[in-house]
């Protein structure tokens, strides 16, 4: 991710399950790499309500692993200290969870 941390941000948002088990995991690791509201904008991305699985029996598809990996980075940012990464959360937050 230091390489070419647009990389990691374009391919996660694209849906590659590597770069956004790097993303999710190490984004914040690394300050001043990936803009918070960039991470925040692919974890919203697979959190969007089209893209989440609407059944149990797809648990363990790529797209749940998708949605996994976006809850577990938006845990990692600290939010709570951000207005405006908080605004964005909250008014995507009935589409998440529908």
């Amino acid at each position: 991710m230091a390489k070419n941390p647009k990389a990691v941000l374009d391919a996660a948002r694209k849906g590659s399950l590597h770069e956004m088990s790097i993303l999710a995991n190490a984004w914040s690791a690394t300050p001043g790499l990936i803009a918070p509201a960039a991470a925040l904008d692919v974890f919203l991305t697979h959190l969007m309500e089209r893209k989440v699985p609407g059944s149990l029996a797809d648990k363990f598809s790529d797209s749940a692993n998708l949605v996994f990996s976006s809850m577990l980075g938006i845990t990692q940012m600290g939010i709570e200290n951000d207005d405006v990464l908080a605004k964005r959360l909250v008014l995507a937050w009935p589409g998440i969870f529908k």
